[in-house]
């Protein structure tokens, strides 16, 4: 789970009637107060505790971010005296948080090599380099991007991008102006 971008661990209660958030968690998130309530547990005596609205959502994978809106809910803020979940969520909310809608992408897998340009690179490569230049039509050097606007078909991008069949339905979600996607 993540509560006001902070991740966090949750419980499910099916017997709860109202989130509840620890107060160290609360504190992270810098909510502000918005009234208070009194709580009953099972047993023992009823709690003041102060309410907070508060942001969740699912939390991201390791591999893949989560592009999901959140759920605004109204939570009590108290001393939870537990190490393994800072939250405790109605299972009505976690039902609600299970049917929004989620767009995964994955994260981009970064690796750095280092590479002895003067011995790898192989002959038919360094045919194409003259002077420090790519004489290759295939190949452009990116430290000389051109300033000519001729060079640039934005249409043509525009038609590659809607004929892409990876990003058929984010434009999909875009024309029917669903989840956050906008097409120009």
């Amino acid at each position: 789970m993540t509560v006001a971008g902070i991740d966090c661990k949750a419980l499910c209660d099916s017997g709860a009637q109202i989130p509840v958030i620890s107060r160290h968690l609360f504190d992270l998130c810098n909510s502000d107060v918005i009234g208070s309530i009194e709580l009953q547990g099972i047993v023992g005596r009823s709690v003041n505790a102060s309410l907070v609205k508060s942001d969740i959502r699912l939390s991201e994978t390791a591999d893949a971010c989560n592009i999901t809106p959140d759920l605004p809910v109204v939570c009590a803020v108290v001393d939870i005296n537990a190490t393994d979940y800072d939250l405790i969520l109605p299972s009505d909310v976690v039902n609600e948080l299970n049917e929004l809608p989620v767009i995964s992408v994955l994260k981009p897998s970064v690796s750095v090599l280092t590479v002895d340009t003067e011995s790898s690179v192989s002959s038919n490569v360094q045919d194409d380099v003259k002077d420090g230049q790519y004489t290759n039509g295939d190949v452009m050097n990116v430290d000389q991007l051109t300033d000519d606007v001729n060079d640039c078909d934005f249409n043509k991008l525009i038609e590659e991008q809607k004929s892409d069949g990876t990003l058929f339905h984010c434009l999909a979600m875009a024309r029917e102006q669903n989840g956050g996607y906008v097409s120009r």
